[in-house]
């Protein structure tokens, strides 16, 4: 009888986790991806301003840290940030 019980709870707890799966991958299939186009960055100061100081993901003081210093523009070249 105890086996059987079991064997019982083992098909219950499979087939939440199968439920679990499906829906999971179901709900991924919905999500959006935004998929861009890779960008080399070097240390031109207008390509870092225009891609990365521009959308927010840095700042010029964020970047031009004392061990950056000297790869940096002068502060009053230094746009958006």
């Amino acid at each position: 009888m105890a086996d059987r019980r079991l064997a019982v709870v083992a098909l219950v707890l499979l087939a939440a986790v199968v439920g679990l799966v499906v829906g999971l991958l179901s709900f991924a299939r919905r999500l959006a991806a935004v998929v861009s186009q890779p960008m080399e960055i070097t240390n031109d100061a207008q390509l870092i301003n225009d891609t990365v100081i521009r959308d927010g993901a840095m700042t010029w003081d964020q970047i031009c840290t004392p061990a950056y210093e000297r790869f940096c523009p002068p502060p009053s070249e230094r746009q958006g940030g």
